[in-house]
């Protein structure tokens, strides 16, 4: 089943449990969703949910910068520390909208297939271009391209 048709179901219960915070970002990242297929429709499942985990990590990303420009200029105001507390509530809830993110060493375990490969590029860039291949076929959906590159430099020494 792909995140779409979780989130949707998802949706639905949210619905049904009177859950106003889960309704309002499921309808959030759907919205989202439906805006980035009236640009280009994704290809396949695959691209769907990389589109849907994009999407959950901007929203993330937003509301942890929110934050941190709170905290900057100090939380001293009963609001303020309510809209943290909310923010924080929401990453915590959207985190749950996506699969894990790849351990390092569940990375090396999908490189492994493909180290000979990665150490007979020509370029770093090539390396990471057969790294990431791998891991696309490999049906990875939730992948820190940071840890990719780590993982190929080793391989590479």
């Amino acid at each position: 089943m792909s995140i779409r048709e979780e989130l949707r179901k998802k949706l639905t219960q949210a619905m049904k449990d009177k859950d106003e915070q889960a309704k309002n970002l499921l309808r959030l990242v759907l919205g989202e969703l439906s805006t980035a297929d009236a640009r280009q429709p994704a290809a396949n499942e695959q691209a769907d949910d990389q589109r849907v985990i994009g999407i959950v990590k901007k929203l993330m990303e937003a509301n942890s910068e929110t934050v941190n420009q709170i905290g900057e200029h100090g939380v001293d105001q009963p609001s303020q520390v309510q809209k943290v507390a909310e923010l924080s509530a929401e990453n915590g809830y959207l985190l749950t909208l996506i699969p894990p993110t790849l351990t390092v060493g569940q990375v090396r375990g999908v490189l492994g297939t493909v180290a000979e490969q990665i150490k007979s590029a020509k370029s770093e860039g090539m390396a990471t271009g057969i790294a990431m291949k791998a891991m696309k076929a490999s049906g990875a959906s939730n992948v820190d391209s940071a840890q990719v590159i780590e993982v190929v430099k080793e391989i590479r020494g």
